[in-house]
């Protein structure tokens, strides 16, 4: 079962250091190893229909079915190997102090993102608090 955990994150200039860090929280996503595996099925499932529906593209086909097939593996253990992931959050700007939206990534307990206001670059750093309780999801 996915457990979602809402944590305190610190955000800094990556380019002026003298800017004071601010604060905002995002959502990390914990996956088990069953929820990696029902990941990568559906995800080499999505690919390999791709793939047949490609077949009956006139000369493309050539490419698209080796590429789409190999990709399918490539991208289906890829899910395997994701542990966490970041859903997104929110966070205040040290530059313009307007607010930032974190985008969903791949969750490290460092991460880079830019100010839509301002387009500095902004470092986002875990404080490792969870803010809010955890919650499991089916």
């Amino acid at each position: 079962m996915a457990t979602r955990t809402e944590l305190t994150v610190s955000l800094s200039s990556r380019n002026n250091r003298d800017l004071p860090p601010t604060h905002g929280t995002i959502t990390k996503v914990d996956y088990d190893k069953k929820d990696r595996t029902q990941n990568a099925i559906k995800t080499f499932g999505i690919f390999i229909a791709l793939t047949f529906c490609s077949i009956f593209i006139p000369i493309a086909h050539f490419i698209l079915v080796p590429v789409l097939l190999i990709s399918s593996f490539v991208v289906a253990l890829n899910q395997l190997n994701v542990m966490a992931k970041n859903e997104g959050g929110t966070g205040e700007c040290p530059k313009c102090h307007k607010p930032v939206q974190i985008v969903a990534s791949k969750y490290a307990d460092r991460m880079t993102d830019t100010c839509a206001s301002c387009h500095e670059d902004v470092v986002i750093q875990v404080d490792g608090t969870a803010h809010a309780t955890a919650t499991a999801t089916a």
